[in-house]
């Protein structure tokens, strides 16, 4: 199967100070165009180190990264900036700028040293605010819209990038239930619809089982990878999710909570 992105015996993490700390080691997976990934894990277990890693925003301790069958690491920052679009979780802070304008920002890897947009540009950039259906808020200012509202603009925005890659760190991190949904079908459509390698790191679980073509679990000692369904059937969903009161059906494919009625509170 064709891979975007490939890496082989990573190890990620950090080294402050002539340290090491080491995040995860050995792991290895491929990203696919036309399928919409989910990774999921425990908070602190590593995902977003993961996602900035693959992005190139920081350096791999060990293993290697390919993109495009060429190492990441050779990719100059404007020429990544072609082939990787990414939205992260912090909440964009430019209260001056309207919609349209952001997403035009997508645009300046291809843009002149000023960032003037050409008409072609412009065009993508409306197309972009078309696809993620928010072509009524273009000229709105971003202070304005609600935190669905701001993640759609931001997804038009690595939209307008025109890129293989789309990674995302929790992009459903500040949305209500309705939106958690809409967002990740969306996603969903456009890697379908556009053949994007579309990657995600989030809590919700059973939106990912129900919605993700492909699912990374990472843990401690490993990343488990598969569909919801293989992962299901050889135990690691219910290896990462079962506790006290708490249940993973991989018939059903769903999280089942203790009754009520057996709880205790003090």
């Amino acid at each position: 199967m064709e891979s975007c992105i490939t890496f082989k015996n990573l190890s990620i993490g950090y080294r402050p100070k002539h340290q090491l700390r080491v995040i995860a080691s050995a792991v290895s997976a491929s990203l696919h165009p036309g399928e919409l990934t989910c990774l999921i894990g425990a908070n602190g277990v590593g995902k977003s180190t993961l996602l900035r890693t693959l992005c190139g925003f920081q350096p791999a301790l060990d293993g290697e990264i390919l993109l495009q069958d060429q190492p990441l690491s050779a990719y100059p920052a404007q020429q990544l900036a072609r082939q990787i679009g990414v939205v992260l979780t912090s909440r964009i802070d430019v209260p001056q700028l309207s919609v349209k304008e952001i997403v035009g920002i997508g645009r300046s890897p291809y843009t002149n040293f000023w960032g003037t947009l050409t008409p072609a540009d412009q065009q993508i950039v409306d197309e972009a605010i078309h696809q993620v259906g928010i072509p009524h808020l273009a000229q709105r200012n971003i202070s304005e819209l609600s935190d669905g509202e701001r993640q759609k603009t931001m997804i038009a925005k690595a939209l307008a990038q025109q890129t293989r890659i789309i990674i995302l760190d929790e992009p459903t991190a500040f949305l209500d239930f309705p939106s958690k949904v809409e967002t990740l079908q969306m996603l969903r459509r456009l890697a379908h619809e556009q053949h994007k390698a579309i990657l995600l790191s989030t809590h919700d679980v059973e939106l990912a089982l129900q919605l993700s073509d492909s699912l990374w679990l990472m843990e401690q000692d490993r990343l488990s990878i598969g569909t919801p369904k293989s992962l299901a059937a050889d135990g690691s969903l219910s290896r990462f999710i079962d506790r006290d009161g708490i249940r993973f059906n991989p018939e059903g494919m769903r999280i089942e909570i203790e009754n009520a009625a057996h709880c205790k509170f003090s």
